[in-house]
């Protein structure tokens, strides 16, 4: 068949792009993760890094379900705490702009000449 080749070909280089380009995405959340991780919490990956460093170092047991649902259970305590701080600094956040925006409060962006009198 004549145009075999040209179809395998183009095939073959969208399968080729296709995983490069995921091994671009992956590296560059790596990057953004690393960078902010107060905003984007580890992927599964390192979970399952974690996991298999507490495995070699014997603190979990591979076949113990009890082991499994202990180690899943503290790092959902930890993400859980993660999603707290992460809310809190929101809310400080916000309650930093609000006063901000308090006429008459002290954190005010105004010059001394253009605050309103209280007269």
């Amino acid at each position: 068949m004549p145009g075999a080749p040209p179809v395998n070909a183009t095939f073959l280089l969208s399968v080729v792009t296709g995983i490069a380009a995921g091994c671009v995405q992956g590296g560059q959340e790596k990057k953004i993760m690393k960078l902010h991780p107060e905003k984007y919490p580890p992927g599964v990956d390192q979970y399952v890094k974690d996991f298999y460093r507490h495995w070699r170092a014997g603190e979990v047991k591979l076949c113990s379900l009890a082991s499994i649902r202990a180690f899943m259970q503290n790092k959902k305590q930890e993400k859980a705490q993660f999603v707290i701080q992460k809310e809190m600094s929101k809310m400080a956040s916000m309650s930093s702009v609000r006063a901000a925006a308090t006429p008459g409060s002290p954190s005010q962006a105004w010059g001394a000449d253009s605050q309103p009198s209280a007269a």
